[in-house]
């Protein structure tokens, strides 16, 4: 209610950002402070009092019910526990050497969300930013293709796919193509990898674009960037990219909300920084979260997933259940030259021709 609320321009709400991130990346809302909260709340680990010596050591293998089976917190019941004044969680043993790293979202402090109905900017290709256009559209490290697979200007509104020569993949042209969901775009993670692996465009495979996970597994954030997750994430460890971040930083040349110092950069989003530039890709949400293909490693199997957002530059593991937009890629280029003449159709032009020549020379004899 709150939250809607505040969608609404009604009211600024503080809110565990855990709750609103959808809201945050489709641009709906904004953050406007980043100031740590003290809450009551908390996870408590309940034990019998005959078994206090032992239950420190086994909370290193321990972790909320919750985030194993992604449901909400389970109530236990009363007798021999202790309460501490607060509701408890129902703890469950697993198989872990140490202590698993909590999801990304529970290091992230309370914070205050603002509607954001009308400040956000309307991007548009911009020839000077980024490596995409080059000098002349010509020299880009984009290379537009026809609906046929055939090579077409760069400009050329029947484009409906771009190869990256720097990734050395192919992107869908219309960046909000999926139709699942209850609007266009919307889908989950489950539904978005289904999606993209069931194109049937020119014969070939295509695929959600992939991230590289650098550090230990999962999110390792920052603010400032260098790492894999946050504002300014790396784009390229060796050989292998962060496709996303790499079309938004680098063959973009878009901004990151905070600068390389961690500090927030000043002016309008999609004006100053965030999706300032789409090159001419189409229906690129200004605000939108889109997934990748992988995974949280630091929990194979688990209920989070990479998604990068192109309204701020924020790369981050939402849950796999989020309602967020999706475009497919195909590893390598989608050219298909278009075909020469036949031989035999070069003879029967060649012989027209004759045929026509020595035709014009009986006329002009008589």
């Amino acid at each position: 209610m709150l939250s809607e609320a505040a969608i609404q321009g009604l009211v600024v709400a503080l809110v565990p950002p855990f709750l609103v991130h959808e809201e945050l990346a489709r641009g709906l809302l904004v953050c406007v402070i980043r100031q740590a909260v003290s809450s009551a709340r908390g996870y408590f680990l309940i034990y019998p009092e005959r078994k206090a010596g032992s239950a420190a050591q086994r909370a290193k293998s321990l972790r909320p019910l919750n985030e194993i089976r992604g449901g909400g917190p389970r109530i236990g019941p009363s007798g021999d526990c202790r309460h501490w004044g607060a509701r408890f969680m129902m703890f469950e043993s697993i198989s872990a050497p140490a202590l698993p790293r909590p999801s990304f979202f529970r290091h992230l402090p309370m914070v205050a969300c603002l509607a954001l109905w009308v400040g956000l900017g309307q991007a548009a290709p911009v020839t000077n930013q980024g490596t995409w256009w080059g000098t002349d559209g010509t020299d880009g490290t984009l290379r537009a293709r026809d609906a046929d697979g055939h090579a077409i200007s760069l400009a050329d509104p029947n484009a409906a796919f771009f190869y990256d020569t720097s990734l050395g993949i192919t992107w869908m042209a219309d960046m909000n193509l999926n139709v699942a969901g209850p609007t266009r775009g919307g889908m989950t993670w489950y539904q978005a990898n289904a999606w993209a692996a069931a194109l049937p465009y020119l014969g070939l495979t295509w695929r959600l674009p992939t991230v590289v996970d650098s550090g230990t597994p999962g999110c390792n954030l920052s603010f400032s960037g260098g790492t894999d997750c946050g504002y300014n994430s790396l784009t390229q460890v060796g050989g292998a990219y962060s496709e996303w971040a790499h079309l938004f930083y680098v063959t973009l040349g878009n901004l990151a909300k905070n600068d390389e110092t961690g500090n927030p950069r000043s002016g309008v989003a999609g004006v100053d920084w965030g999706l300032v530039n789409t090159a001419f890709f189409q229906h690129m949400p200004a605000g939108g979260g889109y997934w990748y293909a992988d995974e949280d490693a630091s929990y194979p199997g688990g209920s989070d997933a990479w998604c990068f957002s192109d309204s701020d530059g924020w790369q981050f593991v939402p849950p796999k259940g989020f309602s967020l937009y999706a475009v497919a890629v195909h590893t390598g280029d989608v050219l298909v030259q278009r075909p020469a003449p036949e031989p035999q159709s070069l003879l029967l032009v060649m012989a027209g021709m004759i045929g026509l020549g020595a035709a014009q020379r009986r006329r002009s004899r008589r």
